[in-house]
């Protein structure tokens, strides 16, 4: 048992050095400084809107993607045009972490494991299109990458990527958390009122003032947007800006 785990930890070893070489695809503490990524006080806004599911399947079936890398490239779209406007946009491309799901499937528990991916959001490109492409080879090789690792190895890493955030401080490991959640299909109820609708909220950090959350019923997905208020004006801005990208993309495959 101690030779198998001494060669698993090689491998990992091995394994994260390479990924830490491929400076576009797996670009973990290569993101730049923006106005997201400074102290924060205590106040918060938050903005929500939905849109309808097919539009961005159609998007992603026309151009061989997933229907998640979409829904990324219009936070990409999104914050480009945000950051234009209060002339703020970095050089280079701004950094998504996103959750990964490491469930196999054949968990005794129902418990969630996940670890964490390093996107390139594409943001220094004008081309809606080459930054969709961008987004979808970068999270492609973060999901191989770590499905490759022992879940131990990787909910660890995960851990060493987000613990830096809070300091606001230090240069950032990534600019903004992007969450996935999926909604219950069937109707929910409580007391006999039903569920109209679920919001994925998540808190933001000082040095860590905005971040997005998107849950799907398989009808609707659902943009979620929480920021710090002086530090992000105007967020509710952002839910215009999604359409404007999602129209950007639909355009870009031709729809």
């Amino acid at each position: 048992r101690a030779a198998g785990t001494a060669r698993a930890a090689r491998r990992s070893a091995s394994a994260i050095r390479a990924a830490l070489r491929e400076r576009e695809l797996f670009p973990v503490f290569r993101a730049p400084r923006t106005m997201f990524n400074a102290p924060a006080g205590g106040d918060r806004s938050v903005a929500v809107r939905s849109w309808p599911m097919a539009r961005i399947t159609d998007v992603a079936k026309a151009v061989g993607v997933s229907p998640n890398d979409v829904s990324v490239a219009m936070i990409s779209g999104a914050l480009r045009e945000y950051l234009i406007e209060c002339d703020a946009l970095p050089e280079t491309p701004m950094l998504g972490m996103l959750p990964v799901s490491m469930r196999t499937g054949t968990e005794a528990n129902e418990r969630n494991i996940f670890g964490s991916a390093v996107c390139n959001l594409g943001t220094h490109l004008e081309d809606p299109a080459q930054r969709l492409r961008v987004i979808n080879r970068s999270m492609d090789y973060n999901k191989r990458f770590i499905r490759s690792l022992p879940q131990q190895v990787a909910i660890h890493l995960a851990g060493l990527i987000c613990a830096p955030v809070g300091s606001g401080r230090i240069p950032p490991v990534f600019n903004v958390s992007i969450s996935q959640v999926p909604a219950p299909r069937e109707a929910l109820y409580r007391g006999g009122a039903r569920l109209l609708a679920t919001y994925a909220l998540a808190p933001t950090l000082s040095g860590q003032a905005l971040n997005f959350g998107l849950i799907s019923d398989g009808a609707n997905v659902t943009f979620s947007v929480v920021g710090n208020t002086a530090t992000v004006p105007g967020l509710e801005r952002f839910l215009d800006l999604f359409e404007t990208a999602l129209k950007d993309l639909e355009r870009a495959a031709g729809l």
